[in-house]
């Protein structure tokens, strides 16, 4: 990767296509370095809806996100675990 993200080169590529660092790091394995990614069902983005993640998947998931579009939190939504009052982030 040194040749195309090193020496700020990753700054220039992310510039490029204009999003986040996570995502500008799988674009250059995967489309410039033609190096294909390991999918991780159990790893879960703020870019994803994270309503679909349900009380009954939520011991056997690894990572949890969060985001706001609008006025919308993007949140996992379990109702009785974490109040909104208490942690709008849940």
């Amino acid at each position: 990767m040194l040749p195309v993200a090193g020496g700020g080169k990753f700054a220039t590529v992310g510039d490029k296509i204009r999003l986040p660092d996570d995502v500008t790091m799988g674009y250059i394995a995967e489309q410039m370095l033609d190096t294909p990614l390991t999918v991780v069902a159990e790893f879960h983005s703020h870019l994803e809806p994270q309503r679909l993640i349900t009380s009954h998947i939520l011991s056997d998931q690894i990572s949890f996100s969060y985001s706001k579009y609008g006025d919308e939190m993007n949140i996992v939504d379990i109702e009785g675990y974490f109040e909104n009052e208490n942690d709008p982030t849940r």
